[in-house]
């Protein structure tokens, strides 16, 4: 729904959604990391180091997610694709871990 509403169709919209999805999932993270931090009063400690990792890892997604987006428009797809899999990569791993975490 993001992708859609209020922009023309074509295959840039495409590839910027996807190079945004890593932002998503670590506010995703976040989210899940609040859930841990109100299960036990022994997450606390550890939950609120983990969030405040991820909202340093969320400053960084964005500030990759930028840059992406600028070397797509201009063509430049190589350092693109580079940067979106490093913003992946940055994302994808502290959802995994929290997830883990919510399901002990």
């Amino acid at each position: 729904m993001k992708m859609y509403t209020g922009k023309d169709l074509h295959d840039i919209t495409y590839a910027q959604t996807a190079l945004e999805i890593p932002v998503d999932l670590l506010f995703i993270s976040v989210t899940l990391t609040i859930t841990f931090l109100t299960k036990e009063a022994s997450n606390i400690t550890p939950g609120i180091i983990l969030l405040l990792t991820e909202i340093l890892l969320a400053f960084f997604t964005v500030i990759i997610w930028r840059y992406s987006v600028e070397k797509l428009i201009n063509n430049n797809l190589i350092p693109c694709g580079l940067l979106g899999l490093l913003n992946y990569n940055l994302s994808i791993w502290p959802l995994i871990y929290i997830i883990y975490l919510n399901s002990l």
